[in-house]
């Protein structure tokens, strides 16, 4: 970016070389990111039932020694990762794999991470190098609709892809392994959409943008007022204990003028 900005070329148009050679843009890793490392796990563990058996081989969970176990249908020699027939819930494999409650409470903290990882870094890097007209208070304001966007989208793939299956499989029902996955990934990109046209259409972050526009403004009226009040305050002090006459205006608002305020 450096060397292509000392040779005269825009900012704008250092961002979409960006994009002809690496195939995205800066939008794009910010909002995708979470849902790629999603599908890793949900062709991974599609792979893995299907060497057993079945693409949609399915699992349910029994209770032994007073733990809940995940019991996977198929041969399991077969598999590569789950090897055996049965695991516990906070195995590791099994949260690897993306399968059960913990495992969604694992991808759920991992998607609110990310989101508080990228969303900073991809809005600071478009405000440096792609637009820089940008305030810093609308970098902030999108910054913190990127979050809240984010986390709810994860926590509805939470609801739908780790809670819904819990609640199926406790009743003593199967589930296909990568449904849930499947399901919680469709879901975490409809709803960051429909947040999308929301914002948009009732323009959330740009009022957030001028509310803490408003804030900085007012936060600086007041500092000036302050400063303003600390000068005056200096100015009089100078004046009542500094000279002759001021003394003498001090002493006659005390006893003469009604009081330390006078008339």
């Amino acid at each position: 970016m450096n060397s292509q900005r000392s040779s005269g070329m825009s900012d704008q148009n250092i961002g979409a070389s960006f994009e002809n050679i690496t195939g995205y843009t800066l939008t794009a890793v910010r909002d995708h990111t979470g849902t790629i490392a999603s599908s890793v796990v949900l062709v991974r563990l599609a792979v893995d039932m299907h060497r057993s058996g079945k693409f949609f081989g399915t699992y349910r969970t029994i209770q032994r020694h007073g733990q809940t176990m995940i019991v996977f249908s198929g041969y399991p020699k077969l598999r590569r990762f789950l090897t055996a027939p049965t695991y516990g819930l906070s195995n590791p494999k099994v949260i690897r794999m993306g399968v059960g409650i913990a495992a969604a409470k694992s991808a759920l903290k991992q998607g609110a991470t990310l989101t508080l990882i990228l969303s900073p870094v991809v809005r600071t890097l478009e405000w440096l190098f792609v637009d820089q007209r940008k305030s810093l208070e609308s970098v902030l304001a999108h910054i913190s609709t990127d979050i809240v966007k984010g986390i709810v989208a994860a926590g509805a793939a939470y609801f739908v892809g780790g809670v819904l299956p819990a609640i199926v499989t406790a009743a003593g029902f199967s589930v296909a392994a990568i449904i849930p996955i499947g399901v919680g990934i469709a879901v975490a990109i409809a709803t960051g959409l429909a947040l999308g046209g929301l914002d948009d259409k009732y323009k959330v972050t740009e009022k957030l943008v001028e509310a803490l526009v408003s804030c900085r403004e007012d936060w600086i009226t007041s500092i000036e007022k302050t400063q303003r009040d600390i000068e005056r305050a200096k100015r009089d002090f100078n004046y009542y204990f500094g000279t002759t006459r001021g003394s003498l205006d001090f002493i006659h608002r005390i006893f003469g003028g009604g009081g330390w305020y006078g008339s």
